[in-house]
């Protein structure tokens, strides 16, 4: 497995060595698309990487800045400030204006008053869109965004929502009020908290065998941990703190996009620049980088 980290100053390519592109700009997205690398630079630029090179894609449009990146059938969507969607279609950015319209959308907000954000997207194995609107719950389109319908209670403050891989309708939330999980395509959800010494998650991840979150003590972090569970398991069982290997608290928090994982291979960064790798879905870790720019976004691309 390669990881790729974005950072406040680049992005790294860790198979072996660091390999740095784009050194000097944020780097606070990644996705894969169609055997290349999307990158989100200086948060409102999408850059196409292959190997050590980079080229611009497209700029965002008007002062929005971009937030986040997913792949689909039908092309990669960007997120953006004032909560807005967009698809990249033959290299230009395309409003996805029925969002613009989503039911209950009057009641998105943040807590500090500004106007909220897509905060992450995800897809599920039979197309299914779910867009996380922080703070505005989680919408889900199942005509690759024609419409949408709202899920979770947005005052749940959902911070990442994440799919379960070849399952269709299985999806987890990393909230305020500890890991949401529905299996009927959010009709429903199931909050889980037992384990975790703070209900406040802001990160999420699912390897083939475990889900993986995120918890601090709050929004301006401090006391954050990483915390693991079976897939099997129910939401009302207990998360395993993962230790082996790592220090007993990292600063700040662990935050959305900087834990993936793929198959049995987990790897998360921190605000302290460092990244951390397991290869057994998060029971044993070790640091694979140090001594980097805040990581703000973590990929794990599969061998071929």
């Amino acid at each position: 497995m390669t990881v790729l980290v974005g950072t406040e100053d680049g992005l790294y390519r860790l198979d072996g060595g660091s390999l740095a592109t784009l050194s000097g700009h944020p780097v606070t997205a990644l996705t894969h698309d169609d055997g290349t690398t999307l990158a989100l630079v200086d948060r409102r630029q999408v850059w196409r990487v292959v190997n050590a090179a980079a080229e611009l894609v497209v700029e965002s449009p008007s002062e929005l800045r971009l937030t986040c990146l997913a792949t689909t059938a039908e092309g990669v969507l960007a997120g953006s400030t004032e909560a807005r969607l967009f698809r990249l279609n033959n290299d230009e950015l395309e409003a996805i204006e029925s969002f613009d319209d989503a039911p209950g959308r009057k009641a998105w907000h943040t807590p500090w008053g500004g106007p909220p954000d897509v905060r992450s997207i995800t897809v599920d194995d039979s197309g299914a869109y779910y867009v996380n609107v922080h703070v505005g719950g989680i919408m889900r389109s199942d005509d690759a965004g024609e419409t949408w319908q709202p899920t979770i209670d947005l005052n749940a403050d959902v911070h990442q929502v994440t799919s379960v891989p070849a399952t269709t309708g299985r999806v987890f939330a990393a909230t305020a009020r500890g890991l949401a999980e529905t299996q009927d395509a959010g009709e429903t959800w199931e909050f889980g908290v037992k384990g975790l010494h703070a209900s406040y998650c802001r990160a999420v991840a699912v390897s083939s065998d475990n889900v993986l979150v995120s918890s601090s003590v709050g929004p301006s972090g401090g006391y954050a941990a990483l915390y693991r569970r079976p897939l099997a398991a129910s939401a009302d069982e207990a998360f395993q703190r993962c230790s082996a290997g790592l220090p007993t608290w990292q600063p700040g928090n662990i935050d959305t996009g900087t834990v993936a994982a793929v198959s049995t291979t987990v790897a998360f960064g921190t605000a302290l620049g460092d990244v951390y790798l397991s290869e057994d879905s998060g029971t044993s870790w070790s640091r694979v980088a140090s001594h980097l720019a805040p990581v703000r976004a973590v990929l794990v691309e599969a061998e071929d």
